[in-house]
């Protein structure tokens, strides 16, 4: 019998629950052709594009979720139970814990709980198994849930007398072996029960499966737990049945292949460990006995205990099985383990020692039967427990030693038997939120009763740790107060059950700083003398709500121009000159603001440089740059560096580099000589400008060579000031006597580099980049990067081709700039390929050889009839014939001249041409605007485009030897008035011409696109007369900000970026600089860059 009872008390008692379910699970991969899981970067993505939340399915895990939130922060919802459990396939789905019967009939499990739970289906079970028979009295409740309300009589007796037990089942045979009771498996750990006899076939209520009768008078309760694992409960339901022998001591056995048991000597509990690791991963708390007098509310004079086990229907409606209550009696079951340290255990409890069964309270009548005896076992991480100061030393984690485990946690004092309680939740707080920063932090609980319904304050504490080992005389410690509430919720109608919140903020902050993996909180009354302090919570409902956003990640690559990152002093040499920090960061919130860029001189507190510096990338990754100007730096100061990532939340990322120190250099000013640059076959251009690099004309080769002092290392050496290639002396790497770093831009047009030997001097064969002046620039640099001055030679490269390009006057086909100075000199500047410019030269002379002839350019004595500076136009080749640009030129007398090009980008005054006009035409004294065209009507000739003083706009055409032959007036007087043409030219590419113009005032840009001519060959002038006249009937937008007032002078050029659309240079008005624009078809699109920095503000015409 001793043996029989042992099983029927323990065999199920394990509450095995999965102690890792706060790590998230890999999922599943989805099948071929379908869409896996949600992730993190998905959900960040999607969230942003639709604006709301969006859940991170790959990071949902049975307690707890995280969404990913539209401005890239995140939520996680954790739960102290937990919530939903993952289905075979993989998915997720709510906790549903009734228990349902195997295929073959020989199992009970539940639906859908966290880890794998099978009871016994009873009736002769051997441990290898066997058929099962049906009891017809075998009540499953297939409608309810493990949440329904319970049962009770309306009527009758509140106590019933123990009625005969015809069915109860007989002593137990030794010889029996062992039968399968219950078994849990989780994460590779098993762990089964087994009954030294057979077991009746259970009554079956949602949840619970009651074994009646395993003893006379006492039944076996099963419970499969929301939370996952099981609990058990021994019902003694009445004196006579207590008085049994066999009740005095219960033992039974614990199994398993994977864990080792041990018991805890304080506590009385039994440790579970893995076997391999040692690692704790379940425990048996203290068991626990309790009778069936205690109330949940003993102030109300209504309320009885229901204590009738005479059907299993109102054994399952018990109000003892909801805990020990105010007024129970209430006991330790002191315990024995043998086998300690192995998987197979056997655990005794004593459980007459408890004075609950036998005894002065038995005969005293001070023990309500029936009697329950609760042992347990839980797992180890996060969950929650209580610490019950009437028995210091007991545990009660997750519940447990309460109905096979209770879901309400107890705070407070009541005075019935003097019990006064602390509950603890452990809350799982690892992931994506260690680290971050929290935005709010909210924990939520569900107040359920309470002694009465006035309020009284309970206090949240942010404690210590709770374990299977913590009691009264165990808590854990109090680290701060996080709030404190005055409610009460759960007496009646007039305060029924609500959710209490707290502030949480600075809590999560302090866990997510510490990177802890979990957040314990504690829950007191404010006064612990006052059974009004009395409340139960819904365990289960426990809720921490985080809102957090995640740092961006530590920056990498961080660098600097002419060095790297060293942290010691001395070792990292630079020269003076600006230094270039740049790095890349990474958030993978997509919400990075920039990264944060420090300078400092070693020992100052001032910062040299502290600014967040958005780069190039989005939100996700940005590489980013300053610059530190050589004027801040000091030769022989070490300076130190270092760079984070910043968000758009306020959330930083640590330092780069690793570690406490900063990165740092230390400035050597010492530069090297000016390297010696000579070259014969570009030889230095005279102020007459007679000697042309005729030995290496435009589009052939010549030579040059560089020489310097023995601290050079290398050499920089490119044309007009940009894009340098770099020679470096003496590469021991490569065992060579140099090394070449070519500029992506014009390094091709270094062809070859020679060196006779180690501090010989370097030859360097090369092409110049375009015809028209031309400069040759060349540095020196030492070894830890200081510049020499510049050397240079200015040369003038004569044009190797027959023809001009389109708006080309030096012969190399790229369009140039010329432009009327404020001292009234012609000048041109070459322009090269994607539109930049450098140096000019003197555009015109006469027959004598004097530059800038007057009269032609301009007159500052211009009366009312005249003008002080001529218009100017180029395009192409319009007298004699010979294939080179001239230059059409309204001067300043009011007459219309050709200026002759003479292909090295100037022009003898002594040929111009004078053009003659169609009597209807406008005089030239009256333009104020003209633009060369090129061929736009198809005749094969240049066109002319002019605005007038009064606003009229003109075509004409038919130009012949010096002549046009027509002239149209598209526009009447006053029409034109207020606006700046730009442009007549192809815009986009469909074969016939549009025009560019622009409001000044507004600053608005706009296409009016042509209409070819009857035929289809060339444009009809008349349709960019007026916008209802052209192609779409409307002007049509290409840009904005074209203020007069940001930009004063806008000069269209052919195409310089090889995409065939014409481009711009414009003058910005505050600086005097030229920019260059490469345009779509439909925008001019932000400029290039700056061509030319020189303050051009005095210039008066520019083509």
């Amino acid at each position: 019998m001793a043996a029989l009872l042992s099983a029927a008390l323990v065999a199920g008692l394990l509450a095995w629950a999965p102690w890792n379910s706060g790590t998230p699970r890999a999922a599943k991969p989805a099948p071929e052709g379908e869409a896996g899981p949600v992730t993190a970067a998905q959900a960040a993505r999607e969230a942003r594009a639709t604006e709301r939340d969006v859940l991170v399915e790959t990071e949902t895990t049975e307690s707890s979720r995280t969404f990913a939130l539209p401005d890239g922060t995140w939520r996680t919802e954790t739960h102290a139970v937990p919530v939903r459990a993952q289905r075979p396939d993989g998915t997720w789905a709510p906790i549903d814990a009734r228990l349902r019967p195997t295929g073959d009939g020989t199992r009970l499990r539940p639906v859908n709980v966290p880890g794998a739970v099978e009871f016994a289906a009873g009736a002769s079970r051997t441990a290898g198994g066997g058929k099962a028979s049906r009891s017809a009295s075998n009540a499953v409740d297939r409608a309810g849930t493990a949440a329904t309300a319970v049962w009770r009589p309306t009527g009758g007796r509140s106590q019933v007398q123990p009625a005969a037990r015809p069915g109860s089942q007989p002593a137990a045979d030794p010889a029996v072996p062992e039968t399968f009771l219950a078994s849990t498996s989780y994460e590779g750990h098993t762990v089964t029960y087994t009954w030294p006899g057979e077991l009746p076939e259970p009554a079956v209520d949602g949840n619970r499966a009651l074994y009646r009768e395993v003893l006379p008078g006492v039944d076996l309760l099963l419970v499969a737990r929301e939370v996952g694992g099981f609990g058990q409960l021994l019902i003694v339901k009445d004196e006579e049945a207590a008085r049994q022998k066999a009740l005095r001591t219960v033992s039974y056995g614990l199994r398993s292949d994977t864990a080792a048991f041990s018991l805890d000597a304080e506590t009385g509990g039994v440790a579970i460990t893995d076997k391999d690791s040692d690692e704790v991963v379940g425990a048996i708390p203290t068991p626990f006995a309790w009778d069936s007098a205690g109330l949940e509310s003993p102030e109300d004079p209504a309320a009885k205990p229901y204590t009738d086990t005479t059907t299993a229907r109102n054994t399952f409606a018990l109000t003892g099985l909801t805990g020990p209550e105010p007024g129970s009696a209430t006991a330790i079951l002191p315990a024995t383990l043998d086998g300690g340290g192995t998987g197979s255990a056997t655990l005794t409890l004593d459980a007459a020692a408890t004075g609950l069964l036998t005894g002065d309270l038995v005969d005293r009548g001070e023990v309500r039967f029936p009697v329950f005896l609760d042992p347990t076992v839980e797992r180890t991480e996060k969950g929650w427990t209580m610490a019950y100061k009437p028995y210091p030393n007991s545990n009660f984690y997750n519940g447990t030693n309460f109905s096979g485990g209770t879901d309400e946690a107890r705070v407070g004092y009541e005075s019935n038997t003097g019990g006064l309680s602390r509950s603890y939740w452990k809350m799982n707080f690892g992931g994506g939120i260690a680290g971050s920063t929290v935005i709010s932090a909210t924990w939520k609980i569900k107040n359920v009763h309470s002694w009465s319904c006035e309020a009284r304050q309970i206090e949240l504490w942010l404690t210590g740790s709770i374990s299977t080992s913590t009691t009264w005389n165990n808590q854990p410690g109090k680290k701060r107060q996080l709030g404190a509430k005055s409610f009460a919720h759960g007496y009646n109608s007039s305060c029924p059950d609500a959710y209490v919140g707290y502030d949480v903020k600075s809590g999560a902050q302090e866990a997510a700083n510490g990177s802890w993996d979990y957040l314990t909180l504690g829950l007191e009354a404010s006064t612990e003398t006052s059974s009004y302090s009395w409340r139960k919570f819904d365990a289960g409902s426990a809720v921490l709500t985080v809102h957090y956003n995640r740092p961006p990640q530590q920056p990498v690559n961080g660098d600097i121009s002419n060095g790297s990152c060293n942290t010691v002093i001395g070792e990292e040499v630079i020269g003076l000159t600006d230094v270039v920090m740049s790095a890349t960061a990474t958030d993978l919130d997509s919400n990075l603001k920039g990264l944060r860029f420090r300078l400092w001189e070693n020992g100052a507190s001032t910062k040299i440089l502290d600014k967040v510096v958005t780069g190039s990338g989005g939100s996700k990754t940005q590489t980013a740059s300053v610059t530190v100007p050589e004027s801040q730096l000091a030769d022989g100061k070490t300076y130190s560096w270092d760079i984070r990532a910043e968000d758009t939340e306020g959330a930083v990322s640590t330092y780069f580099p690793d570690g406490s120190d900063p990165c740092r250099f230390t400035v050597d000013d010492t530069a090297p000589a000016a390297p010696t640059l000579t070259s014969t076959d570009f030889p230095e251009a005279n102020s007459e400008g007679s000697n042309w690099a005729v030995e290496a004309p435009h589009g052939t080769s010549g030579t040059v060579v560089l020489d310097s002092s023995a601290s050079a290392t290398r050499y920089a050496i490119g044309f007009n000031s940009i894009d340098y290639t770099h020679i470096y002396l003496d590469d021991p790497a490569g065992g060579q006597t140099f090394r070449i770093d070519r500029s992506p831009v014009t390094g091709h047009l270094i062809e070859t580099v020679t060196r006779a030997a180690k501090g010989a001097p370097v030859t360097i064969t090369l092409k110049a980049p375009t015809a028209g002046p031309t400069y040759i620039h060349a540095y020196a640099y030492d070894a830890v990067g200081n510049r020499s001055v510049r050397s240079q030679i200015r040369t003038f490269i004569p044009s190797g081709r027959t023809d001009d390009g389109p708006g080309d006057v030096t012969g190399d086909t790229q369009p140039d700039l010329v432009v009327i100075r404020g001292d009234g000199s012609l000048y041109t500047y070459p322009g090269e390929k994607g539109g930049e410019v450098y140096g000019g030269l003197i555009a015109s002379y006469d027959g004598t050889g004097r530059q800038t002839p007057p009269g032609h350019w301009y007159d500052a004595g211009a009366t009312a009839t005249t003008k002080k500076h001529a218009l100017i136009s180029k395009w192409g080749d319009l007298h004699p014939g010979d294939g080179l640009t001239d230059i059409l030129a309204r001067t300043p007398d009011g007459k219309l001249w050709i200026y002759p090009g003479d292909g090295y980008g100037s022009t003898n005054t002594d040929e111009r041409v004078r053009v003659l006009l169609p009597d209807n035409a406008p005089a030239p004294a009256t333009w104020d605007e003209m633009r060369t065209t090129g061929d736009v009507n198809g005749d094969g000739e240049a066109d002319l485009m002019v605005i007038t003083d009064a606003g009229q706009l003109w075509f004409l055409s038919g130009y012949t030897a010096g002549a046009f032959a027509e002239a149209v007036k598209l526009l009447a007087d006053g029409t034109w008035a207020g606006r700046d043409l730009i442009n007549v030219a192809d815009v986009d590419l469909d074969g016939t011409a549009d025009m560019l113009w622009r409001n000044p005032s507004n600053g608005n840009m706009y296409i009016r696109h042509g209409k070819p001519a009857a035929g289809g060959k060339g444009l009809d002038p008349v349709s960019l007369s007026t916008a209802a006249k052209s192609r779409e009937g409307v002007d049509t937008p290409y840009g904005t900000s074209w203020t007069a007032t940001n930009i004063d002078q806008i000069i269209a050029i052919p195409d310089t970026s090889g995409d065939g659309i014409p481009d711009l240079w414009a003058r910005e008005a505050s600086t005097g600089n030229i920019r260059v624009y490469h345009p779509s078809k439909t925008n001019t699109n932000p400029p290039v860059k700056t061509v030319m920095t020189a303050d051009w503000s005095s210039y008066l015409a520019l083509t």
